[in-house]
């Protein structure tokens, strides 16, 4: 059987048929879990007429495309096919979940010649988490220079778990600082990330207000981005920035003095 179809091949080549080829393909490297998802193979027959188009998640058929004939559904779990959606050159997948992950295919055959090119892609399922990073640990709102801070910062609840930075008045923290603890994972498959920061305060920390901002972020690739920080403020780096705040102006015996001088000179001259 495969070398007949290898034979008539050849023959459609040396007789002129023009060759199938496939075009682009779009198999999204991360979906969002409950969002739809379209798997696209654009194709070209060269002229040829296309025999039949089949979709296929980790080796099983869950869909098949004929021109002219019903569409077919394969139901395998985590693949839920829209037909009013999906055509020759796409499908789409409703209500992602976890088990819709995977390695697709698609396989593209003509008429006559039966020359078949196949489309391949991995789609990987993110669930972002529901809340920010939560920011816990030792520190106070007031603090000075050499007090020790330590901070963990934990991205809740999801799949993949989150890649967590930590941040000190903008600039990102150099490993020293930084304390890792190893991910836990959920039954349901969801991770939870923590990574601390542990370093003592020095002067170069504060602005010249007296303040510095630290501040974690948790993202997943391009699909989620959240952040959170707290604030700490020195008093005593506050009153250096204002060097008259707190001070009353209290004028000596002599200015007393000189200030009733001028005023019995300035009467005089007005009589």
């Amino acid at each position: 059987m495969k070398t007949l179809l290898v034979g008539l091949a050849l023959c459609s080549l040396i007789g002129g048929v023009p060759a199938l080829r496939m075009v682009k393909t779009h198999f999204p490297r991360n979906v969002i879990r409950g969002h739809p998802v379209n798997l696209t193979c654009d194709y070209d027959p060269e002229g040829g007429r296309i025999y039949q188009v089949k979709w296929y998640k980790d080796g099983q058929e869950f869909y098949s495309y004929a021109p002219g004939k019903t569409d077919r559904i394969f139901h395998i779990r985590g693949v839920h096919v829209n037909l009013e959606r999906s055509a020759g050159k796409s499908v789409q997948i409703e209500n992602v979940d976890l088990d819709t992950e995977g390695r697709y295919v698609c396989e593209v055959t003509v008429d006559e010649s039966f020359d078949t090119v196949l489309g391949t892609g991995d789609v990987r399922v993110v669930e972002p988490p529901l809340a920010g990073p939560v920011i816990a640990g030792e520190h106070r709102h007031t603090m000075e220079e050499g007090d020790h801070v330590r901070l963990n910062c934990t991205s809740f609840r999801s799949r993949p778990a989150a890649t967590l930075t930590w941040y000190i008045n903008g600039a990102r923290c150099d490993n020293v600082s930084l304390r890792s603890y190893p991910e836990t994972l959920a039954a349901d498959g969801l991770h939870t990330a923590t990574l601390g920061l542990d370093f003592r305060l020095r002067q170069a920390h504060f602005s010249l207000s007296g303040q510095v901002v630290l501040k974690c972020t948790a993202e997943i690739e391009s699909v989620s981005y959240q952040s959170e920080d707290v604030r700490i403020s020195s008093m005593t780096l506050a009153r250096r920035a204002q060097p008259n705040a707190g001070h009353r102006f209290v004028p000596t015996r002599s200015m007393a003095a000189l200030t009733g001088v001028l005023l019995v000179v300035r009467c005089a001259h007005a009589a």
